[in-house]
């Protein structure tokens, strides 16, 4: 398997939820996982980095995981809401959502990301 191959199993992994992916830490254990965001991340910006054209499919599985895991931010963070996230980065989160939307931005734009800034 080559290292795009495995980059886009980390994003299915989180897509699907399966255990030890950062949406599964996020919705089964209601816990911000540093180690399991890294992996979904930088996974990410390998496939930005590497893929052209757009793919339907992987383009769904971004925005799927995206989305999710910004709901998740914004019901931990809703006071009417009785979801909470342990260990959630409260002082760094807005630096966790802007990252990722520079991200999925690029993919979108074409454009390559340079890790440098992150």
């Amino acid at each position: 398997m080559n290292l795009l191959d495995q980059d886009i199993l980390v994003l299915k992994k989180n897509v699907r939820g399966e255990k030890g992916s950062f949406i599964y830490f996020l919705h089964e254990r209601n816990r911000f996982d540093e180690k399991s965001y890294r992996e979904y991340f930088n996974s990410v910006i390998n496939i930005v980095n590497k893929r052209e054209p757009l793919d339907r499919d992987i383009s769904t599985m971004l925005v799927k995981s995206y989305s999710y895991i910004l709901r998740s931010f914004i019901f931990h963070l809703s006071p009417n809401d009785l979801s909470e996230i342990d260990k959630y980065p409260q002082e760094s989160s807005s630096d966790y959502i802007e990252n990722l939307n520079i991200v999925i931005e690029s993919y979108f734009r074409g454009t390559k990301v340079d890790r440098r800034i992150f």
